[in-house]
């Protein structure tokens, strides 16, 4: 008697294909879900370990930040300086005796720039961008530019602001004995001279203040000079701020 279709049996030969197939079909899918899982941890320890970096990076950043406010940021003239760095008849008394050393320009009426540069100062950067632009706008001829060092400064100091400016700034550096009553620097005075020797002040101050010691317009000092050139300016003293500066090395401190 033959048997239904409904009961027909599989060939022992299919059924070990089957089997076997079947074995492999859940191998390949006990192979996809461990190997899900893998991934999965995986994603998971690099997700980790981003995490731990950027905290890394953002907790670094706030300790850079609190030591460079604990260290750098200071007033342009602290409450221990002497109150001859506020009055700007000493000051202008004292840069004007320096300035009389400088060999007597062609130029009839000239500006010059005195940069107050202490090499040691860590904020010397901050204050580049806006004696570039300076330099940058005027020729050598319209703005004579001046580096005022202290005493302390080293040979190799020297040689390497020579081989960095080449004839665009000239150095002066000052002589043991002088005692200007600078506070701080990185700063600048502007200066018209008229008839060779005759140096009239027209700023004293700060590049600007701030963390980063910077100007809302780099234009501010660019106009002064332009206003200069059209007749007198000033004076204008500008020290009552804080940013990075660094106190200006005393005359005793560079004494033996």
């Amino acid at each position: 008697m033959k048997k239904g279709l409904g009961h027909q049996e599989i060939p022992v030969a299919q059924q070990r294909m089957a089997l076997t197939y079947t074995k492999i079909l859940e191998g390949d899918i006990l192979t996809v879900c461990y190997n899900s899982t893998m991934t999965t941890s995986s994603a998971s320890v690099k997700h980790i370990l981003l995490i731990a970096l950027i905290t890394l990076w953002l907790s670094a950043s706030l300790f850079g930040l609190w030591w460079f406010q604990q260290n750098q940021l200071r007033p342009f003239v602290a409450d221990t300086d002497p109150i001859e760095t506020m009055q700007i008849s000493a000051i202008n008394t004292a840069l004007s005796t320096i300035l009389q050393r400088l060999p007597t320009s062609k130029n009839v009426q000239q500006i010059i720039l005195l940069h107050l540069w202490n090499p040691d100062c860590v904020c010397n950067a901050l204050s580049q961008r806006h004696l570039d632009s300076l330099l940058s706008h005027f020729s050598k001829q319209e703005l004579r530019a001046i580096a005022l060092a202290p005493a302390s400064i080293t040979t190799e100091q020297i040689d390497d602001f020579q081989r960095l400016n080449g004839q665009r700034m000239e150095l002066l550096v000052l002589k043991p004995e002088d005692e200007p009553p600078l506070s701080a620097s990185p700063g600048l005075a502007l200066y018209k001279v008229e008839h060779g020797n005759a140096y009239q002040l027209s700023y004293y101050g700060a590049y600007g203040f701030g963390a980063l010691c910077t100007l809302s317009e780099d234009s501010l000092f660019i106009n002064m000079v332009n206003d200069m050139k059209q007749g007198s300016y000033g004076p204008f003293i500008n020290v009552a701020g804080s940013g990075c500066f660094c106190p200006w090395p005393k005359t005793f401190a560079q004494l033996p």
